[in-house]
């Protein structure tokens, strides 16, 4: 399955929309997101929305994704390295530094 980033605009859209009000779909979205993978790589932006919610399940969630997608995501390094120091949840800054340790990787 590949991901168009322009056919995939008005879902990106839906998707920060949910993401940005909590909305119902939003712990879906960030559950499904992980499943794609590198595949996620359209999604990026939003990714790196979710890495400064409130909520420390969209944060792990996001760590998780942008360590799936590897070397594509480095954009994401700086606030994953923020996290994975100064972020108040253990599981948050683990899930911060392990994504780090892969898009470094790759």
């Amino acid at each position: 399955m590949n991901i168009d980033p322009e056919s995939s605009k008005a879902a990106r859209e839906w998707m920060r929309t949910q993401l940005a009000t909590n909305g119902e779909a939003a712990y879906d979205i960030v559950d499904r997101l992980s499943d794609l993978g590198a595949k996620a790589k359209p999604f990026i932006p939003e990714l790196l929305v979710m890495l400064l919610s409130k909520t420390p399940f969209f944060q792990m969630e996001a760590a998780d994704t942008l360590g799936n997608i590897g070397s594509d995501a480095k954009e994401a390094l700086p606030l994953l390295k923020e996290l994975a120091e100064k972020a108040p949840q253990a599981n948050v800054r683990k899930h911060a530094a392990e994504a780090i340790k892969l898009i470094e990787a790759k």
